[in-house]
């Protein structure tokens, strides 16, 4: 068990098949202390050596991120190096949420790693991914 697990929301869950480390949310309703432990779960998936891409399932996610949670998510303090970093898909349930997740991406320069997709796992994600 990761130090993360106990705080993590109900509504998170996380598993690794073959290659892919999976991140599935059902819901952005979430605590601070339930944000941080999402922030360390993220760490812990780019660091996983088993793995070689990262798949965040928000396709049933309600409501949203609030601000404060969305600051988490700069990763700092987790020493995650650029080098660490795997290719990353977001599949959102809008296509504004994915608009905005590449949007967020060119503007931090890490647009060919990280991209948002209103789909499933479909061809052009594993594309995306190189699976």
């Amino acid at each position: 068990m990761n130090r993360f697990d106990s705080r993590l929301p109900k509504t998170t869950s996380y598993w690794r098949q073959g290659k892919i480390f999976y991140i599935k949310h059902d819901s952005f309703l979430v605590s601070l202390e339930e944000g941080k432990a999402i922030a360390d779960l993220l760490a812990y998936g780019i660091k996983d050596q088993e793995t070689s891409a990262m798949v965040i399932d928000n396709r049933d996610s309600k409501g949203a991120w609030s601000q404060e949670l969305n600051e988490l998510w700069t990763l700092e303090g987790h020493n995650i190096q650029l080098s660490d970093f795997k290719k990353t898909a977001t599949l959102t349930n809008s296509i504004t949420a994915a608009m905005q997740i590449n949007r967020i991406s060119r503007a931090g320069g890490v647009s060919h790693m990280s991209k948002g997709f209103y789909s499933d796992l479909n061809d052009e994600v594993k594309d995306f991914l190189e699976i």
